[in-house]
């Protein structure tokens, strides 16, 4: 129960009159009844209003609050029902004193105050007077029209309605020269009335585009925002600007998800396992790829290098430099260097593969240009294929056609012996018997099936034949081991090829010329 003299100091913190309360506690059950209703208002009380006015008696409490914005005033009642007309011509006598808009008040709250039966421990407490709120001016905005970076994901389903988490979505790409973003002129504010009846002014707006950051520019005469580079948006306030280099400040996990980026990409942890990453420029990577494809247009450059767990792809448009590759495939348009070794991986390289300090064990090693590497092979005969002055997209081809022919020969096989196997059953078990149109029309068919593939299997052959002794234009069929070369260790260059049957040691240089001339021995004499 609230003390005579709490009560008295909770009136005077709102600044209200304690004459009133002063008289009536001198009736000690009319204090009773002013503090029991004193208490209920304290539990709905809206202690960031203005109480503008207050009543405490023993049959009722009115109290009248204004909210900080001066939009909206809210009523509190707590009485008997049969007080409620003499309450209502209280609270217009009280709105006028007060200077309060009486055309503000909410019809709905006398409307309540009607229906009520009882009032009982639950007092009324509804907005009474609703001011107008004021409009806000708007400045000028640019409009975009691509989704800029804002770190929010963005899933799709695919067409079987699965959804992707991998693929965030993070951004659309843009293109030089792009149309980007349109202007938005700004818009003027309405101003608002509070429950006073004053007006509440807004702030006048300033016609200024959004400014242009990094890589974008604004067409004054056409309003239009447009890029100078490839890249994606970012909207900081109220500037727009475009970046052309995606950084990863992390690893590629979920939260970052496949990355597609148009320029170039740095990503300072690691590409974890059957995530991706697309870049139509550099791509660097500070961690270690792990059972992730790489694809860039251009160069590749980490500091570690890629456990491929026989699942990593990586492809580039320049050259790579990175540690190590191991179970990995990699197809290189430019010069690859490796810093400490490859293991079961295929290296296929259309420039030079130049790894003085790498060990080379298992898988292939295709170049165009020189190799030079520290060892080949190992101890325990791990078979390693190296390609001497070779296109290995010349190799991946002869691969491709030598599975469809032997696809195919098998197809024609299976299909001629059918009709042979049908010819001679007529022949001999029924040789008066008489083709039908249809039998003959079907006959006809697969005959001419077989002979369709036929033709196949020979333009395969050929081509087949062509690629087998193509020769590359500015290749170089010289391969340079400074150290060992391991039994185990082939090598192929022109349909000629050389299988090390014992250790060497190097230096020594193996040439794809004499090779390719039948010269079968090496010669192991310092280089």
């Amino acid at each position: 129960m609230l003390k005579d003299n709490e009560a008295i100091n909770w009136l005077k913190k709102m600044g209200l009159s304690t004459s009133g309360y002063s008289l009536l506690v001198l009736n000690a059950s009319n204090n009773k009844k002013i503090v029991t209703n004193v208490e209920r208002f304290k539990k709905s009380y809206h202690s960031d209003h203005k109480v503008l006015y207050i009543e405490c008696k023993p049959t009722h409490i009115i109290i009248l609050s204004v909210g900080p914005s001066k939009l909206r005033s809210n009523i509190t009642v707590i009485g008997f029902v049969e007080l409620l007309p003499k309450i209502r011509t209280q609270i217009e006598g009280v709105v006028a004193s007060l200077g309060l808009a009486e055309d503000e008040i909410d019809q709905s709250f006398i409307d309540k105050i009607n229906s009520r039966n009882f009032i009982d421990d639950a007092p009324i407490d509804e907005v009474f007077l609703q001011g107008l709120a004021p409009v806000s001016s708007q400045p000028s905005q640019a409009k975009l029209l691509v989704k800029p970076f804002e770190g929010h994901p963005e899933y799709h389903e695919d067409a079987a309605g699965r959804m992707d988490y991998s693929d965030l979505h993070l951004f659309d790409n843009v293109i030089s020269g792009q149309h980007v973003a349109d202007y938005i002129p700004p818009q003027e504010g309405i101003s608002g009335r509070d429950v006073y009846g004053d007006t509440i002014n807004v702030e006048a707006v300033v016609d200024k585009p959004i400014s242009c950051g990094h890589g974008i520019v604004y067409d004054e005469v056409q309003r239009k925002y447009f890029t100078e580079a490839a890249g994606y948006l970012v909207l900081d306030e109220r500037k727009l600007s475009l970046v052309t280099t995606y950084v990863v400040q992390g690893d590629v996990d979920l939260n970052v998800g496949h990355i597609n980026f148009i320029s170039n990409v740095h990503i300072f942890g690691d590409v974890l396992p059957d995530f991706s990453v697309q870049a139509s420029g550099n791509v660097r990577i500070d961690g270690t790829v792990s059972g992730a494809s790489i694809n860039t247009e251009k160069g590749l450059e980490m500091t570690r290098g890629i456990l491929g767990q026989n699942k990593s792809v990586v492809k580039t448009g320049e050259d790579a430099n990175l540690k190590f590759a191991n179970e990995t495939l990699m197809e290189i348009q430019g010069d690859l260097k490796l810093g400490k070794e490859a293991l079961n991986s295929n290296l296929l390289c259309l420039g030079k593969i130049d790894s003085e300090k790498a060990l080379i064990k298992g898988g292939r090693m295709v170049a165009l240009k020189e190799i030079n590497v520290a060892s080949i092979g190992s101890e325990l005969g791990v078979k390693t294929h190296v390609f001497l002055g070779e296109d290995y997209r010349n190799l991946k081809r002869s691969d491709e056609v030598r599975e469809l022919m032997l696809k195919t020969k098998d197809k024609f096989e299976a299909r001629y012996e059918g009709i042979y196997t049908e010819v001679q059953y007529w022949s001999k078990e029924n040789a008066e018997h008489q083709y039908t149109s249809e039998e003959l029309e079907k006959l006809t068919d697969k005959i001419s099936k077989v002979r369709s593939m036929a033709n196949d299997l020979h333009l395969l052959n050929q081509e087949f034949k062509l690629l087998s002794t193509k020769k590359p234009e500015g290749r170089v069929m010289e391969c340079v081991v400074l150290k060992n070369i391991f039994p185990g260790t082939i090598f192929f260059c022109s349909g000629a090829l050389l299988e090390v049957k014992e250790k060497i040691s190097g230096p020594v240089k193996i040439s794809g010329e004499e090779l390719s001339r039948g010269h079968h021995k090496i010669n192991v004499s310092s280089i």
